[in-house]
């Protein structure tokens, strides 16, 4: 686990996800794409 900044319609987040030491590639679930990134991307464009 590790902090990884996201970035979406301009805005910036920094969360913990799994990341790979050696090449710093970022595992994102798919409960994590489709459920609270899902969320975070329709409040973002209803703004």
């Amino acid at each position: 686990m590790g902090k990884v900044k996201v970035s979406y319609l301009g805005s910036d987040f920094h969360i913990d996800l799994f990341k790979c030491p050696e090449c710093g590639a970022v595992l994102v679930t798919e409960d994590l794409a489709t459920g609270k990134m899902l969320e975070v991307e329709q409040t973002m464009e209803d703004k």
